[in-house]
């Protein structure tokens, strides 16, 4: 039993102040003469021991009434089971932690989870008394809300309107809010109730990482809701594997499904679906909690924005049973050639578009080194430099920025390249590699190097050289030897293992360096039958978005786009797949434009518009992670909560049962003033019979 007003108990010396009345009072027996002194004896001895045992019970009744009221002031509070049965009790600050994570909506015959975890939760409001205080927690990745209220009927109203997020777990930061707001309670009980599916994945940094400093006298009650066999079946993500788009080209798509129920699925139908149009479907048998590829096979019609899904048949859990989406099948590629002089660019235009048309795929653009300030970087798709000797700080801030934000650049060396300017500033930038002394001599053609090592799973390669069974291979007379770093990846090696073509990431976009010159004093490339589609290949492959391809955005991320082709001024919304619409703000860096979106919380495709065109759609999809189903077990929670008193409360037992015979920090002052009354109603009782004996006795 502990105490909360403890300053009332030195009051309880007063208990001794009867005992002194008793001993100053003590009453003297009246002698009187008789004449049968036998029979006054007996009398005296049967009156001595009445009057002795009606003053001792006097005096203990007035004793306990005095330790009775004492320590009703001092507001006792029992601790343990034996609490349970009492009716008074200490007020309560209770914490209610509601997962409403997407694994919640799992379907069962008494609706999804989550409807049970707020009948649940609406059990736990049914405790809760006058002068308790709670606070409410949705439990998700992120603090999606959290309300403190003393008015239950509006609580009730509360729990009853909360909706499932389409987030995961994570039971660690919820369990430390509880614990910062208990921390503050000066009530007697501090409890927080958890009402979860017990998914492991919501538990894993919980497990893996430090205790929760949890609140050293907090109960910790876990009500688990379940749904008993779970059939679940999800797409855990959408690759293609191909990198180059075209129209009309076949392109490979696969598809993870995994099946998560505790038994094999068998005929499981997926389907592939673009721009609402069925392209595809294939059936799978899938072992008990194992993964298997889906693998599809489409054909574009056309260019522009391609978005759409995979599907699996509907089972317990809707929600991971689609996996979106969205690419651009480019329509035109702009590159931006830009030399020294308009002859450093000539055999790459002509490669590119020789007859000058605007019905080709890829559109150039010439420019020197002094005009490129007049164009915007962002209207290109690819840049390439050739015979460069330098760049001003603006232009390489600016080209930096431009391949950064997810563009492409490619780098051709030359007579006029400054190497030292390459080493110090362009090449850390956006090459990691060092620019060493030239090989060769300019125009001796008697020398040269040929092709050597060629990366033909690259992309670039990818269907181009099995139509060949050798290549005819072209004539180095110089080159550079250029020492990349671990970062670099070759795709072309000479003869003598120098690299030719390497390529390395820059932020989300590309560059690719050729460590020769489109100089005919520097090789015969441009004669062979290789350069065009060579050159052609590799400009494709750059103006392919590989982030659109490679990305996969989670519901909660924030979503970066680049938007060529517009003004600052210009509005730009997004539409979400609810058909809520909402206005963006428009950024720019390095003469590009680009938006960020972070309300995403509904899996689907987002679409950025301005008032005139489409621009760019993105997809988002649910965390693979929460449709695993495997549960984690008590022990585990016990062990990660080291030293909290952790109750597990099943399913079909009432929370207010359980919790009755398991709370502790009852307050028992009502209890104490009661006895106290019934006390004094006793000393009432047995003082008047005395005084009623004592007069007979005088009279």
């Amino acid at each position: 039993m502990a105490f909360l007003n403890t300053i009332f108990l030195f009051a309880l010396a007063a208990a001794a102040v009867p005992l002194l009345i008793h001993l100053l009072n003590r009453q003297k027996i009246k002698i009187i003469s008789f004449s049968s002194l036998e029979f006054l004896k007996l009398l005296q001895r049967q009156k001595m021991r009445r009057v002795k045992l009606r003053q001792l019970i006097l005096l203990l009744l007035r004793t306990l009434i005095v330790l009775s009221v004492v320590l009703a002031f001092a507001r006792p509070v029992l601790k343990g089971v034996f609490s349970a049965g009492l009716s008074a009790r200490a007020r309560t600050s209770a914490v209610l932690l509601l997962d409403n994570s997407f694994s919640m909506g799992v379907n069962t015959p008494r609706g999804t989870l989550f409807d049970i975890a707020r009948g649940r939760a609406q059990e736990v409001v049914g405790l809760l008394r006058n002068g308790d205080e709670t606070w409410v927690h949705l439990v998700s990745d992120v603090s999606a809300f959290q309300q403190y209220t003393q008015n239950f009927t509006e609580l009730r109203e509360t729990i009853e309107s909360f909706d499932l997020s389409n987030r995961t777990t994570h039971m660690r930061s919820a369990l430390i809010s509880a614990t910062e707001v208990l921390a503050q309670s000066r009530n007697a009980n501090k409890e927080v109730y958890l009402i979860t599916d017990m998914r492991r994945n919501g538990w894993q940094d919980l497990a893996q990482g430090e205790a929760v400093p949890f609140v050293e006298d907090a109960t910790l009650f876990v009500l688990p809701v379940s749904s008993g066999q779970t059939e679940n079946i999800s797409i855990d993500g959408v690759a293609f594997l191909d990198r180059l788009l075209e129209v009309g080209k076949p392109v490979g798509l696969r598809a993870v499904v995994t099946n998560h129920s505790d038994r094999k699925r068998e005929n499981i139908l997926v389907q592939l679906f673009t721009n609402g149009k069925r392209m595809g479907q294939t059936t799978l048998d899938i072992e008990a909690h194992r993964t298997q590829n889906a693998d599809f096979v489409v054909v574009f019609d056309k260019p522009g924005q391609i978005s759409g899904y995979v599907e699996v048949e509907d089972d317990d859990l809707l929600v991971d049973n689609r996996e979106y989406f969205s690419i651009a099948v480019p329509e035109k590629i702009r590159v931006l050639i830009v030399g020294r002089r308009e002859a450093d660019a000539h055999y790459l235009r002509l490669a590119l578009n020789p007859f000058e048309t605007s019905q080709s795929l890829v559109l150039p653009t010439v420019s020197s080194v002094d005009q490129l300030g007049r164009y915007a970087l962002g209207d290109f798709d690819v840049v390439l430099l050739t015979n460069v000797p330098r760049l001003s700080e603006a232009q390489r801030s600016r080209l930096q920025s431009y391949v950064e934000g997810g563009r492409s650049v490619v780098i051709l060396l030359g007579n006029d390249i400054d190497p030292r300017y390459y080493n110090s500033q362009l090449l850390p930038t956006l090459f990691p590699s060092t620019i060493g002394a030239p090989l060769g001599t300019l125009g001796e053609k008697s020398s040269f190097l040929t092709f050597g090592q060629i990366e033909s799973e690259h992309p670039i390669f990818k269907g181009l050289l099995q139509k060949r069974e050798t290549i005819e291979s072209p004539e180095f007379y110089l080159i550079y030897d250029v020492k990349p770093s671990a970062v670099v990846i070759p795709i072309i090696s000479y003869s003598n293992g120098k690299v030719a073509l390497a390529e390395t990431r820059t932020g989300r976009g590309r560059t690719v360096l050729f460590t020769s010159a489109a100089d005919p004093q520097w090789t015969n490339l441009m004669r062979k039958g290789i350069y065009v589609p060579l050159l052609y290949r590799v400009v494709q492959y750059l103006a392919t978005d590989l982030s659109e391809i490679e990305e996969h955005n989670l519901v909660g991320t924030v979503v970066r786009k680049e938007v060529g082709g517009l003004e600052f001024h210009q509005r730009v919304r997004c539409i979400e797949p609810t058909g809520e619409e909402r206005a963006i703000e428009l950024k720019s860096s390095g003469g590009s434009f680009f938006v960020e979106y972070e309300h995403t919380e509904s899996p689907g495709i987002y679409r950025l518009v301005t008032e005139h065109e489409d621009l760019k759609n993105f997809a988002v999809n649910a965390d693979p992670s929460e449709s695993d189903m495997t549960r984690i077990e008590m022990d585990r929670i016990e062990e990660a909560l080291q030293g909290v008193s952790v109750h597990n409360v099943d399913q079909e037992e009432s929370v207010e049962e359980y919790v009755l015979r398991t709370r502790y920090g009852r307050e028992l002052w009502k209890q104490f003033l009661l006895v106290a009354f019934l006390l004094m109603c006793a000393e009432m009782l047995i003082a008047r019979e005395k005084r009623r004996d004592d007069g007979v006795e005088e009279s």
